[in-house]
């Protein structure tokens, strides 16, 4: 009976521990994107202030297509956050999701 206590016991504290880290990784996810959002909105204003600056519009592009890559990345990390709530790490893994607005900055964009 002992034995049974002490499981349950272990069992519930891991639970604790997983539910404190998933939202610990939503929180941090949650405050990348705010991060990226800046990001995303600097770029559309200098595209919008200089749209024939090709120079320019070529690091646009880089730093757009990196923070796009890094909103990828912490929607599996809270993805991986409520997974990991339903299912040990041994089985888990990303479902992924692909990003609504995947498009490249060039001299025709309207921001």
């Amino acid at each position: 009976m002992k034995k049974s206590h002490n499981k349950n016991k272990i069992h519930s504290k891991n639970e604790q521990t997983a539910e404190t880290m998933g939202s610990l990784a939503v929180g941090m996810a949650d405050n990348f994107n705010n991060i990226l959002t800046t990001v995303m909105g600097a770029c559309s204003l200098i595209v919008k202030d200089d749209p024939v600056n090709i120079e320019l519009l070529k690091y646009v592009n880089l730093i757009r297509s990196s923070a796009e890559r890094g909103a990828v990345l912490s929607d599996k990390l809270v993805h991986a956050s409520e997974e990991g709530r339903h299912c040990s790490s041994a089985n888990c893994s990303f479902s992924g999701s692909k990003l609504k607005n995947n498009q490249k900055y060039d001299k025709n964009d309207n921001p």
